[in-house]
């Protein structure tokens, strides 16, 4: 049974990665940008590629009227990558990582291959659009970013991840 979904794991990469084009052009790397908007709830900031270099490991999960701060076998069950990271972060590549998934037994972990990624102002656009986050604040220690899209439909759409660099 593993096998199978190990199976449908890596099949489900190849489809979502191989047709991926590759972009000439490269991301221009500029200083970090803070456009702050102020409310009673949101910050907005503008984040450059270079700021996302490194290491971006899962603190929390806002999803479903829940916080979830660690595995969650429950949660799993219905969620995929409910502890996301993002690993071996360039200025155009990353790498995404779970260890809390539907596909996975406890103590497994996944990561992805190497992706490429955009940004545009406060989004982050992954393998040209298979997901998308939108960039909620960030620090140098800490990032907070809403997953908007995935072609993953058992992905936390909507969800909000607390991320912090390691």
């Amino acid at each position: 049974m593993k096998t199978v979904i190990y199976l449908l794991l890596a099949f489900s990469l190849i489809l979502s990665t191989s047709c991926s084009k590759e972009s000439s052009l490269t991301p221009v790397v500029t200083p970090e940008k803070k456009i702050t908007t102020t409310t009673t709830t949101t910050t907005t900031t503008s984040v450059a590629p270079i700021n996302l270099v490194g290491n971006w490991n899962f603190k929390s999960l806002e999803y479903s009227g829940r916080t979830i701060n660690a595995y969650d076998a429950e949660f799993k069950k219905t969620v995929n990558c409910v502890t996301l990271s993002f690993r071996d972060v360039t200025t155009t590549t990353l790498k995404l990582y779970t260890d809390c998934s539907i596909l996975l037994n406890q103590g497994e972990t996944w990561t992805s291959e190497s992706l490429n990624y955009t940004m545009d102002k406060t989004e982050i656009n992954v393998n040209d659009g298979t997901v998308k986050f939108e960039i909620l604040s960030a620090t140098s220690t800490t990032l907070k970013v809403k997953l908007t899209a995935s072609m993953n439909s058992n992905m936390a759409i909507g969800g909000i991840y607390i991320l912090e660099k390691k």
